[in-house]
């Protein structure tokens, strides 16, 4: 295979997983293909055909080929190009970088083609409190009770994976903002690279949500990268973001997504409000 190592990051759509997409991106040695897995497979007409004929036929060789085309492009990108801080990747370094990929929600249509075509894949599973991720979904137009029914799909997938998938690790949301460089370093010991520990992490700057439950840019220009040391992590990321979240929700809120959803807020290791 051309690519030797994989990852697939799965999780929430707005539960996180950028924030630790790109702090698996970097390290030196694992590199995305750039887009989501939904994206990579409307982009490339080989994978579009791979999917639809999975039951029939894996076409493993192909996939691989495909999604080192994506990973490879990174040489031209603007941020993605870079190793490490400073420092551009050689083409024969991304070559042998380990494979990162990201999927949400729906996107779990993709893992079994994914698996088929590397068994050995590393799973990292990101959760998020239900109660915070709800109301971002209710702020955009969605009603509690739905996004109760997304977290519960979502929830009986990770079961699912995690009962036939060997290199899998559950990590939450909330560790990961509590302690980025700790959350690195434990995820960078899982996969098995080395260096373990960075000095700095990779942050995408997006908007974030205020008090108020507004959006606003934390740090930089948005959609660009930029590398950040421990010491100054705390100013980029909002450790309390899920309890502004929360306090927004309505009493009404909480209990039509408890109807929903509660089963998999005790299996994450959430409280019941």
């Amino acid at each position: 295979m051309l690519n030797e190592k994989t990852i697939l990051l799965y999780g929430f759509r707005r539960g996180g997983t950028n924030i630790t997409w790109n702090i698996m991106q970097s390290h030196p040695y694992i590199s995305s293909p750039i887009y989501e897995t939904k994206e990579l497979f409307y982009r490339s007409k080989r994978l579009k055909i791979i999917y639809k004929l999975n039951h029939y036929w894996s076409g493993k060789r192909i996939v691989d080929k495909e999604l080192f085309k994506f990973k490879m492009d990174n040489l031209n990108h603007v941020d993605n190009r870079y190793s490490s801080e400073g420092e551009l990747y050689t083409k024969g370094q991304l070559k042998n970088c380990a494979l990162c990929m990201k999927s949400v929600n729906e996107q779990m249509i993709y893992t079994d083609v994914i698996l088929k075509t590397y068994p050995d894949l590393y799973f990292i599973a990101l959760t998020r409190n239900g109660y915070a991720l709800a109301e971002g979904y209710i702020r955009r137009g969605m009603s509690a009770s739905d996004a109760g029914k997304i977290y519960n799909r979502i929830y009986e997938e990770i079961k699912r994976l995690s009962n036939i998938i060997s290199k899998y690790k559950l990590i939450k949301f909330e560790d990961v903002v509590e302690d980025p460089f700790g959350i690195s370093k434990e995820l960078f010991q899982f996969v098995d690279v080395n260096p373990k520990a960075l000095k700095k992490l990779r942050f995408k700057s997006k908007k974030v949500v205020s008090e108020q439950g507004k959006h606003k840019i934390r740090f930089g220009e948005e959609h660009r990268k930029y590398w950040v040391d421990e010491d100054n992590v705390s100013n980029i990321i909002d450790k309390k973001i899920g309890e502004k979240q929360i306090r927004l929700l309505s009493s009404k809120d909480i209990k039509s997504f408890n109807r929903e959803a509660k089963s998999a807020l005790l299996y994450f290791g959430y409280d019941i409000l």
